[in-house]
């Protein structure tokens, strides 16, 4: 899961990708998010790195 506003800077991105009138700047490009398993308020693996395509 990923919060509100990591989710809207990944949108945010996106869209001003595909508005640039450069052809190049609206291919896919990634983005990095961590992602850290909680229990009872505690992390329970270190955090992973995860590559996203964002079209």
């Amino acid at each position: 899961m990923i919060s509100y506003l990591r989710f809207s800077s990944i949108a945010a991105e996106a869209v001003k990708a595909c508005l640039k009138k450069d052809p190049k700047a609206s291919t896919v490009f990634p983005s990095t998010i961590k992602k850290t398993e909680w229990k009872d308020g505690k992390p329970i693996h270190w955090p992973r790195i995860c590559l996203i395509p964002v079209w």
